[in-house]
């Protein structure tokens, strides 16, 4: 089957693109050949695109227009997985469409990058299956070396180039933590809008139309719509209620891409170090720019649809003046089990009501004597 990324629907490729760029994972993992007296005589590398939602009719969009791979569900976690691993298909399937659809952050551009280098280096190697001592060297450097995928290794970097100096039976290889992440740079400049469509690939697409596309399937991989509920006392209800939709990410200029495109909200450094959000906190922001927005460029999943439906409807409850116990009821239903900031429990919010309602009431009564 020939594969044409150039048939794609633009606004599919793209929504694809900016979900992978969220959720998706460009892995290069190594399996140890051995002999009969268990001793480790080579390498089989490998390569692997794979991305996981709970959500199995997401990940079977990848399948059912990148034309490969496998689509499997865990029974236990109910986590469905895309996984492409074979090399012909990632050469000629995954690698053309991330091509055309590129990605917008540093990291996943660097990821996806040494990724193509490493599938060229088995391609030229004389064995794919068993490459030479240079070549795994070589691909050890391209390979994505995170503290939290270096620690999940079976087989550590160290473990592999000890292996190619001098002969280790099997069991003594363990599990090794060590880290191999090379400094990193800070990115300097601005991310530039048209950079996304320079290819006479895209055709007479827009480019605004091609990001908003991007963002949305970024947002419903790595986006969050949160309600808040803070203390104050000049506050009639004794609440200030504080809707929010937020994207947390280590890289800072898309963040930049994403605000000047959103045309709002605030980039502020997060708690962990290097995660940086963009936080939309202003209501008629929210009203008039986020909710527009998702609304024209709608989420692909169920979760995401239904996060956002209840995010919608809190800001119209909000728009009521002033909020009634009904109403603030309905908005705390509204976000029931959701990962809402918010350490007071429903009880808590409508007790604190009911003692700032009764005090209005009073003062009321008292005026009119």
């Amino acid at each position: 089957m020939n594969f044409d990324a150039k048939k794609i629907k633009l606004e599919v490729g793209f929504y694809l693109a900016g979900f992978t760029d969220a959720e998706g994972c460009f892995h290069v993992g190594f399996s140890p050949k051995r002999n009969q007296n268990n001793e480790v005589t080579s390498w089989q590398v490998k390569p692997l695109f794979a991305i996981s939602q709970k959500e199995r009719h997401i990940v079977a969009q990848f399948k059912k227009h990148l034309k490969c791979g496998t689509v499997s569900t865990n029974e236990k976690t109910h986590v469905s997985t895309y996984r492409v691993s074979n090399l012909s298909s990632l050469r000629e399937y995954i690698v053309p469409f991330f091509k055309k659809f590129s990605f917008q952050s540093a990291k996943k551009k660097r990821d996806f990058s040494n990724f193509i280098q490493v599938l060229e280096i088995l391609e030229n190697s004389i064995d794919p299956s068993c490459p030479s001592k240079e070549d795994i060297e070589r691909i050890l450097a391209l390979r994505v070396n995170t503290k939290a995928i270096v620690a999940n290794r079976i087989y550590s970097d160290e473990v592999i180039l000890s292996s190619l100096e001098k002969t280790i039976h099997i069991d003594e290889i363990k599990q090794s933590s060590e880290t191999n992440t090379p400094n990193s740079e800070e990115l300097q400049g601005n991310v530039i809008l048209n950079e996304m469509i320079e290819s006479d690939l895209y055709g007479d697409i827009k480019a605004e139309n091609a990001l908003n596309v991007y963002i949305a399937g970024f947002a419903d991989g790595d986006g969050s719509f949160n309600v808040s509920f803070r203390k104050r006392d000049d506050y009639f209800i004794g609440w200030k209620i504080n809707p929010s939709f937020s994207i947390a990410q280590r890289d800072k200029i898309i963040l930049q891409l994403f605000q000047k495109q959103l045309d709002c909200g605030k980039i502020r450094k997060g708690s962990q170090e290097g995660v940086y959000y963009l936080e939309v906190l202003d209501l008629n922001d929210l009203r008039n720019k986020i909710v527009p927005f998702f609304k024209t460029h709608p989420f692909l999943s169920e979760k995401g649809r239904e996060k956002f439906q209840k995010f919608c409807k809190t800001l119209d409850l909000l728009s009521i003046h002033p909020v009634s116990r009904v109403n603030l009821e309905e908005i705390l239903q509204l976000q029931r089990n959701e990962n809402s900031k918010t350490r007071y429990t429903p009880q808590q919010i409508l007790d604190r009501f009911d003692e700032y309602a009764l005090q209005k009431e009073i003062k009321t009564q008292q005026k009119t004597i």
